[in-house]
């Protein structure tokens, strides 16, 4: 497993990859759902779903790269305070001030 950062243009990823084999194409647009398994080692199938709710609820994204011999998942979010006062903002519009 490797885990690797980057920011640029007010935006940090986190990338998590692995040389494993791959997440099937066709389970790859169902992967974020809740209770949805892949493989039939177990699992609750909320791990992915959790992770990509927090990251929309920080205005960021959960994404997928896989092939065959490859998966890494990656989290971007928007950098810096500006974006937490624009978030913040955007709450107490919506009526939560929370």
């Amino acid at each position: 497993m490797t885990v690797t950062t980057y920011t640029a243009k007010r935006r940090a990823e986190l990338t998590v990859s692995d040389e494993g084999p791959g997440i099937p194409q066709r389970a790859q647009s169902r992967i974020f759902e809740r209770f949805y398994t892949a493989d039939k080692a177990g699992g609750s199938g909320l791990g992915l779903a959790i992770a990509q709710e927090l990251a929309q609820r920080m205005d960021g994204e959960v994404e997928i790269s896989s092939s065959r011999i490859y998966t890494a998942f990656t989290l971007g979010l928007a950098a810096g305070p500006r974006h937490r006062r624009r978030a913040a903002a955007r709450r107490v519009a919506a009526g939560s001030g929370t």
